[in-house]
């Protein structure tokens, strides 16, 4: 080594193969962390967020916003999809054509949708209404005994559907939408720690040579495992059937969310979401116990971090799984809609890989209020629903790779993308560092001389004045 001279393995500037950190000092920063990937992921290389196309040629409604999406796959083959807005649910075909399905919903409601195969029919939840429904064929509001309001979305277990309400967690009798349980004594799934709870979503445990299906319960600060192979023969009865043995158990007192579209699984890797304290949660695939994977998320900079989400619009963070990324969505700062949005790489997870959490972005382009998968039947795509009240009501394709613009209500645009390394702090501020090769300047603007130094021969060229005097 040449004397005086800094190590190739300390100036030498790495690829951000470990994502964005931005709960840590600049300085401090591993080599692979960086300060900043906007509008661009790590991939072998720096890459630009995939563009977006536009389904509706055109908004649907002006001065509103999607509220709720999903693909219904039916058993008959033909695949439809589906949107709420304002006071409408429809169908959008690929081309953007929309068929009303109904105009008479609670105006401007989070609307969650799920599909029971059983009886072939797509469920949507809005919290004011009773359950609608839509088997391809027929559109209507379930009517029957003790029908709830849900709370949160409709989700199967085994032979019936469990759903949130004011009471708790009220059940159908076996096979059959229309006979649900009120307030029952044993019926009705209750938390044992005070508030109500604010979601559920499927869980699959696995037995010695088993696949045991479960529910997942949230309340905002702690979640519970449902259980059981008997629901009941008769959820309307005073007392349980013989054989009924379902439960409830509460896994951790702590840990909840107050975000219901930010629940997602994961095939072989587990399930997600955002905790109340605005933090990202895992329960990896086979396990009650799980881990935090969103600390580098906490911003201590100028950077929006998943803590600057608007606390008000909680329950508009979404996340959702495509291309092997964990993509998360919120609204940051005054925002009325979640425009930013963060990328966990899953490779890392998968593989077991030591890298752990690793996150890209922020991504600053889209405000999208609604994210869902396409991914039966052929289909294989990422679809969002415009959060922006100002853009109207469009439906997109999201992350196509072969397009770099984005669609954006109305307009479409080219995001900037920054990429901000680390700052290397050569073992110390006092420490004097002897570049390898630099560049000089001297520039003469309206009386003012400025002199510049660039250093040459790294990955990258660093460019910083060094001094500035007037004449």
């Amino acid at each position: 080594m040449l004397r005086g001279r800094v190590p190739d393995k300390y100036s030498e500037l790495a690829m951000p193969r470990l994502g964005v950190n931005l709960r840590d000092p600049q300085h401090l920063l591993e080599s692979g962390e960086c300060c900043l990937l906007q509008n661009a992921y790590y991939d072998g290389s720096i890459l630009p967020v995939p563009g977006t196309r536009a389904i509706t040629p055109t908004a649907l409604s002006a001065s509103a916003r999607i509220r709720g999406g999903h693909r219904f796959y039916a058993q008959d083959g033909r695949k439809r999809r589906i949107i709420a807005y304002q006071s409408k649910i429809s169908m959008i075909d690929d081309a953007g054509s929309e068929n009303i399905l109904t105009s008479g919903t609670t105006t401007d409601r989070l609307t969650l949708f799920s599909t029971w195969p059983i009886l072939d029919r797509v469920y949507a939840a809005n919290g004011m209404d009773n359950p609608f429904y839509y088997d391809g064929a027929s559109f209507g509001q379930l009517v029957g005994t003790n029908i709830p309001t849900p709370l949160s979305r409709i989700v199967p277990i085994l032979d019936r559907l469990m759903v949130v309400t004011e009471n708790g967690i009220e059940r159908t009798d076996s096979r059959d939408d229309t006979v649900w349980s009120s307030d029952s004594a044993w019926a009705t799934k209750r938390p044992v720690r005070p508030g109500r709870f604010t979601a559920i979503h499927p869980i699959s445990l696995r037995g010695t040579d088993t696949i045991y299906p479960g529910i997942l319960a949230f309340q905002a600060n702690a979640y519970y495992i449902i259980t059981g192979t008997d629901f009941g023969s008769d959820v309307t009865a005073a007392t349980a059937s013989i054989d009924e043995d379902s439960s409830i158990q509460l896994i951790d007192g702590s840990v909840g969310t107050s975000s219901p579209m930010s629940i997602c699984t994961v095939p072989g890797v587990g399930i997600f979401w955002v905790t109340s304290d605005l933090n990202v949660y895992l329960l990896p695939d086979g396990q009650l116990k799980g881990v935090y994977v969103g600390d580098k998320l906490q911003s201590r900079v100028s950077t929006y971090g998943l803590n600057d989400a608007s606390v008000s619009l909680i329950d508009s963070i979404w996340m959702e799984y495509f291309d092997r990324k964990l993509i998360l969505g919120f609204p940051a700062g005054p925002s009325t809609a979640p425009d930013v949005q963060y990328w966990l790489d899953l490779r890392y997870l998968t593989a077991g890989d030591p890298k752990g959490s690793v996150w890209y972005g922020p991504q600053m382009v889209n405000t999208w209020g609604c994210v869902w998968r396409e991914d039966q039947g052929g289909d294989l795509s990422l679809c969002a629903g415009e959060g922006l009240l100002s853009r109207g009501v469009m439906v997109y394709r999201a992350y196509q790779t072969d397009l770099a613009s984005h669609v954006t209500g109305s307009t479409t645009q080219l995001p900037t993308m920054i990429y901000q390394d680390r700052h290397i702090g050569y073992d110390g501020g006092s420490t004097v560092k002897y570049p390898r090769d630099a560049r000089m300047t001297l520039t003469m603007t309206g009386g003012t001389a400025t002199a510049g130094m660039a250093e040459l021969g790294d990955a990258l060229a660093y460019r910083q004045p060094v001094e500035a005097f007037n004449d």
